[in-house]
């Protein structure tokens, strides 16, 4: 389970016994943190995240390992991303990251 936090924090929670196992702070330092989702690739799972920053003028996907560490960044652009997900197309073998904006949909090659 993933949580965002108004602090910028993801959080990680063991669902069995409640423990979090995996803490990321401070994600954004401009902005705020806006939404989540894993993304499971091979024998890897990634967390990728988004924001807006306060002057609203710019956006930032960020994709962290499992051990929360900042791996990639995937985006700047003056939208913001209300709304992540991650869908895997079995026929291409492919991750997608799909973005969801005031007026559209972005879809990401991951």
């Amino acid at each position: 389970m993933s949580i965002s936090c108004d602090d910028n924090n993801i959080k990680i929670w063991d669902t069995e016994n409640w423990e979090c196992i995996l803490d990321i702070n401070n994600i954004y330092k401009e902005g705020d943190l806006y939404s989540a989702c894993f993304i499971k690739e091979k024998d890897n799972i990634y967390i990728a995240t988004s924001n807006r920053n306060k002057e609203g003028d710019s956006e930032k996907i960020k994709i962290f390992n499992f051990y929360g560490q900042n791996i990639q960044e995937l985006d700047n652009s003056n939208e913001n991303t209300l709304f992540l997900d991650s869908y895997f197309d079995k026929k291409s073998s492919k991750n997608y990251i799909i973005s969801a904006n005031f007026g559209r949909v972005k879809s990401y090659d991951y």
